[in-house]
């Protein structure tokens, strides 16, 4: 665990999802959060077809690809649950 200077908070990357703590989490943290970075590679189809409709409203018909490779990193504020 890092704290990262730019965020101003403590930063981790779990499989390809970064993960921000405003405080430093407690030993053993990653037993939490392992489970939701693999929730959110599985159910990312479910998350973008949730989204499209707002999408294609403000930027036309799109395409769930594109969608997915313009999401880039994946980030969650854990003390948020965003």
């Amino acid at each position: 665990m890092m704290f990262d200077d730019n965020l101003g908070m403590y930063a981790e990357e779990i499989d390809g999802v970064i993960f921000v703590f405003e405080d430093e989490p407690e030993e053993g943290f990653e037993e939490q959060i392992q489970p939701i970075a693999n929730n959110y590679w599985c159910n990312l189809s479910h998350i973008i077809e949730f989204m499209m409709s707002d999408l294609e409203e403000v930027y036309e018909p799109i395409d769930a690809e594109i969608v997915k490779k313009k999401l880039g990193r994946p980030f969650i504020d854990f003390n948020n649950g965003r």
